[in-house]
């Protein structure tokens, strides 16, 4: 977590280990960069006092963190405490898929290393998201596998800006299509 100091009121979803079971999806209240310890509002947990969890932050300046760890129920102040890095459970998958419906548009393609600026955006939506990828829903024709796309989502208060290869293309139909894009080392272009 280093360079991640400022985590306060960043957004964070976390998700069970066991069942892949989507149990919060809110802002961080505290981050101790000393212990590696968040700490959320409760919502509506269940009542089990500790769950293996895998989260992914969206942190300043639109970067991304995906961690695993072990979330605790806390009983002052209806919080839990997320430490970060030290689960139980190993992960069956390198990056984890949390569902995210938020709004959001293409700004540009990059073609043979070349950014092209898109007059007018592309509006999409995105499906789900990982630490190294993304699931978006736009209007069929938008790309084909091996474009890379410059995609912006707005997450409360930050911006998510990422470029991302289409990777594959999937439920499409006359009007839209599903792009799984994988996240691509940004370079000066």
């Amino acid at each position: 977590m280093a360079g991640m100091m400022e985590l306060n009121g960043c957004r964070i979803i976390v998700k069970e280990i066991a069942g892949g079971k989507m149990v919060l999806d809110t802002r961080i209240k505290s981050y101790d960069p000393i212990r590696k310890v968040v700490k959320v509002s409760a919502g509506s947990l269940d009542n089990r006092m500790e769950h293996a969890v895998t989260v992914i932050i969206f942190g300043p300046n639109g970067s991304l963190v995906e961690a695993t760890g072990n979330l605790r129920k806390v009983i002052i102040a209806n919080e839990v405490e997320i430490e970060l890095g030290r689960s139980k459970n190993g992960e069956k998958r390198k990056h984890v898929r949390y569902p995210l419906k938020e709004k959001g548009y293409i700004e540009s393609v990059i073609v043979d290393g070349t950014l092209i600026e898109l007059q007018k955006p592309i509006e999409m939506e995105t499906c789900n998201i990982s630490g190294n990828g993304i699931l978006i829903q736009t209007m069929a024709g938008s790309g084909t596998v091996g474009t890379e796309l410059r995609i912006c989502v707005k997450l409360g208060d930050t911006m998510l800006q990422k470029t991302y290869r289409i990777v594959r293309i999937q439920n499409a139909n006359l009007k839209t299509e599903e792009y799984g894009c994988m996240m691509i080392r940004d370079r000066n272009i």
